[in-house]
């Protein structure tokens, strides 16, 4: 495995631990906000050595530590600002929450940098862009399944991140084909010239 795979799979490690986490505790019967707190506390770690270090990292897996980072202070907050309606139901649709916000962060990375939703510098950057807004699109429509699927975890938030996930990877590998093309098509052209009598 070469350095640069060896950091790529680091980073995809560490982006992952705030997940784990939250999971771990939670289903081994901590309680949610337990879980919540303690995913919190590493998507904190997480997103600020991201912010200090400038690795190049998955745009989904972002906004799902956003997501940790913002969702159990917000729902804590409300109860106890006395808002425990507004509470009960950003809890219940905590899983459209989780879209709601990959969607948001997806739209101001294509917004504001070259590698958009896609997560890649491969490729020309209108196919990037293309690629971005296909992506962006799938989580928009992942919002209305995560709320009428509300009350279950797997088929509301796992299969569209598993979807999700699939879509990013598939997108990326044709950009890195067509970056294959073009590398095979450069000395290509090279060799025709050299080769031309004078």
């Amino acid at each position: 495995m070469s350095k640069t795979s060896q950091n790529a799979w680091l980073v995809a490690s560490a982006e992952m631990l705030p997940t784990l986490v939250f999971l771990s505790l939670w289903r081994g019967g901590f309680g949610l906000e337990t879980a919540g707190w303690s995913g919190a506390a590493s998507a904190a770690l997480v997103l600020g050595a991201i912010g200090v270090t400038r690795p190049k990292f998955s745009p989904v897996v972002l906004g799902i530590n956003i997501h940790l980072l913002l969702i159990t202070p917000a729902i804590v907050g409300l109860y106890k600002l006395g808002f425990d309606e507004w509470a009960e139901t950003l809890r219940h649709q905590a899983q459209t929450a989780l879209f709601v916000v990959v969607a948001l962060v997806g739209a101001l990375l294509i917004g504001t940098t070259e590698r958009g939703l896609i997560g890649t510098d491969t490729g020309p950057a209108r196919i990037r862009f293309r690629y971005s807004l296909v992506i962006l699109a799938a989580v928009t429509g992942a919002i209305p399944w995560a709320y009428f699927h509300a009350g279950d975890s797997l088929t509301s938030v796992a299969l569209p991140l598993v979807i999700l996930f699939a879509l990013r990877g598939y997108l990326a590998a044709r950009l890195e084909d067509k970056r294959g093309d073009g590398d095979q098509l450069v000395p290509a052209l090279g060799g025709s010239n050299l080769n031309d009598p004078a």
